[in-house]
């Protein structure tokens, strides 16, 4: 008579998907280095340079979290929106989930304090981005 023997199942290998942030940022320069510092961190990163691009990306790609150049222009034919604009978009969007938003401008302090009363933003960093600031932020935001 044989004897069957029974091999305990494999568990299955735990997927993680990288945290997913959107950049919206009009300067070319500054959302290139910004995307290279998070994915070099292993986010996934979607860039948007205008208002209306950063609308498509959060209602297309549902990002972990938004970091924002509170003051970004739109393109030939698009009305400029500040960056507040998408966070306002962002919240009315969310059904239900909070999208964290970092806030970079190179803005007087105060002046920015005063624009940003009110909301409720993860961080504000003031520009230059420091990148041990930023990566701190996401990683605390998220």
């Amino acid at each position: 008579m044989k004897r069957l023997s029974v091999k305990p199942a494999k568990k299955k290998a735990r997927v993680t998907r990288a945290k997913k942030i959107l950049v919206v940022q009009d300067d070319r320069t500054t959302r290139l280095l910004l995307k290279s510092l998070l994915e070099g961190s292993g986010y996934t990163v979607i860039c948007a340079s205008t208002f209306v691009e950063a609308v498509a990306a959060i209602g297309a790609e549902r990002p972990d979290l938004v970091t924002v150049d509170l003051n970004i222009d739109g393109k030939v034919g698009e009305q400029g929106q500040e960056g507040l604009s998408v966070f306002d978009w962002a919240q009315s969007f969310r059904s239900g989930r909070m999208i964290p938003l970092i806030v970079m401008s190179g803005d007087d302090q105060k002046f920015i304090m005063k624009r940003t009363q009110g909301i409720d933003m993860v961080f504000l960093l003031p520009k230059p981005i420091v990148p041990k600031e930023l990566l701190a932020a996401v990683n605390a935001a998220i």
